[in-house]
């Protein structure tokens, strides 16, 4: 009732703003998320997009059957994981260790020089690998437009 209600106030502003405002008219069904009903599966993926793809008016209904047809393997693979070094850059394994009150344990810290903290650093690499794969994606997405 509280998200009716949110739909409801921003579509009214949105009028007033003559802009548009889409939608998912239906909620997605349990299978539509991961295991922990936290992220979409891949197949709430392809119902979003399907949604948003319909509500900006292309016509365009991704099939639900072979998401390989959209995205072809090696570029879906790549994407895959950029997303995986994402998440071990967004949310790390232990944030005690990093952030929290672990920081000063000795396996927080390198065997050979304690002064250092080698989970940080370690962390802090994921950025670069993060902008090759993005590289890596952007290279096989324009091979795929040919």
């Amino acid at each position: 009732a509280v998200l009716e209600k949110y739909v409801e106030v921003i579509a009214s502003v949105a009028g007033r703003k003559q802009a548009s405002v889409l939608t998912m008219a239906n909620p997605f069904p349990p299978e539509a998320f991961d295991r922990m009903g936290l992220y979409l599966s891949e197949k709430g993926q392809r119902m979003w997009a399907t949604n948003v793809s319909l509500g900006l008016g292309t016509g365009i209904a991704l099939p639900q059957d072979d998401f390989g047809r959209i995205v072809p393997k090696p570029l879906r693979e790549a994407i895959l994981e950029k997303n995986h070094l994402w998440d071990q850059y967004y949310r790390p394994t232990n944030w005690a260790f990093l952030y929290g009150d672990r920081q000063q344990v000795p396996s927080s810290r390198d065997h050979k020089n304690p002064e250092k903290r080698w989970f940080v650093e370690e962390l802090n690499r994921i950025p670069a690998l993060i902008a090759e794969k993005e590289n890596e994606i952007w290279e096989l997405a324009k091979g795929e437009k040919r």
